[in-house]
């Protein structure tokens, strides 16, 4: 049910959402297994999902990998994915059919990639902070 009504990738961002309180959610030191994550949760090491982290707040530190798409607030590390990786702070590398973070540094592998800094095919990178303008 959940790959029919999912929204045009193109419009997938996290303006309404924000970071969790890091000390409030779930923490999992070890291996996540699941078919869905509904929970806020911050995830050290191993993240399988079938779908991951639908509507909750999501951080990871290690790898993530789904056979469907990968949504975290944060990742740092692999996040692997066959049809999407999206993520509002990510550090490492996307692999996925689209990938798209708001604020990226790392490399991205897919047949769409989008970050702050540029949208290209097949490969996208970005390894500096966006320099923000003095007026």
């Amino acid at each position: 049910m959940m790959l029919f009504n999912l929204p045009e990738a193109n419009k997938w961002n996290f303006e309404s959402a924000g970071i969790a309180n890091k000390d409030k959610i779930n923490k999992i030191n070890g291996m996540q297994l699941s078919l869905i994550n509904m929970e806020p949760t911050i995830t050290n090491g191993l993240e399988f999902n079938i779908s991951s982290n639908i509507g909750s707040h999501a951080i990871t530190n290690g790898v993530a990998i789904s056979p469907i798409l990968n949504i975290h607030d944060e990742m740092k590390g692999v996040s692997v994915a066959t049809l999407a990786n999206v993520g509002k702070k990510c550090r490492g590398l996307q692999a996925g059919a689209f990938n798209k973070c708001d604020d990226f540094r790392g490399v991205q592998i897919g047949w769409w990639n989008e970050n702050e800094k540029r949208k290209r095919p097949l490969i996208n990178w970005n390894f500096k902070a966006k320099k923000i303008k003095k007026s």
